[in-house]
């Protein structure tokens, strides 16, 4: 029953996809040859490129769950991830406005910061997959945060067009850590950019959502000083957002 068959699969590229429970709703669809399970009802999507998407919360908090036990963490990593997830702008802010530098930040923030990236030599990805992150305008900086969207909460072409011209095939590097999810949830779907980041097997990134203050965001943490790669930009369906496919860099 679980030999690998090779049949054609359809997978959304485009479109949103949004959860309530089982609730899930896809955009455009394009098909792709691709081994999968053959009748295993696997909820996992492996694309043309063999990165993996969850859709399903239970299949992706199981996949999740086993990989947080493979990492060992000693109690200062987890109490450091711990304190990151309950307020991450107190970490992020100080790493962007020194460009990554720890010198001259508070005392505790650098020893949290010291023991979180001591926990990403336990934490790495066993397979290619695929990441989720949702933002606000304020990532498109001050030139667009004010005029991507129109008046309704659609996105304005005429300045989307403008964004792929400056960002679209350029590498853009984070200074503070990344939050991202498993699933592409409910959480985003007030969110104008969502990014999908495809995360090569054997980078940095560690499943948090056991030890996360707040908890169902699936949580998968990125590394601080993080470069990725925009490598497309579309607007989905819907009009009201913009998805982004991001390379991570290791």
């Amino acid at each position: 029953m679980n030999k690998l068959t090779e049949r054609v699969l359809c997978v959304g590229v485009s479109g949103l996809i949004l959860f309530s429970v089982a609730a899930l709703v896809q955009g455009t669809k394009k098909c792709y040859a691709n081994p999968v399970r053959n009748r295993a009802a696997s909820r996992v999507k492996p694309y043309a490129d063999s990165f993996k998407e969850f859709t399903n919360i239970d299949e992706a908090r199981a996949w999740g769950d086993k990989q947080f036990a493979k990492y060992k963490l000693s109690s200062s990593e987890k109490n450091a991830l711990t304190i990151y997830t309950r307020n991450a702008a107190r970490i992020n802010g100080p790493l962007r406005a020194n460009q990554g530098n720890t010198n001259g930040l508070p005392a505790d923030i650098r020893k949290e910061v010291e023991q979180i990236d001591k926990s990403f030599t336990k934490m790495q990805t066993p397979e290619n997959i695929i990441l989720f992150r949702g933002d606000d305008p304020g990532y498109l900086g001050p030139d667009f945060e004010n005029t991507i969207l129109n008046r309704d909460g659609t996105i304005n072409k005429a300045v989307f067009e403008q964004v792929k011209l400056r960002f679209k095939g350029k590498d853009r590097k984070e200074y503070g850590y990344i939050s991202t999810s498993l699933v592409n949830g409910s959480a985003f779907a007030g969110r104008p950019i969502i990014t999908k980041f495809k995360v090569l097997d054997g980078s940095k990134a560690g499943y948090i959502e056991p030890i996360s203050t707040f908890k169902g965001q699936l949580e998968v943490l990125l590394p601080r000083s993080s470069t990725y790669t925009i490598s497309d930009m579309q607007i989905a369906p819907n009009n009201k957002q913009i998805i982004i496919t991001a390379l991570l860099k290791r």
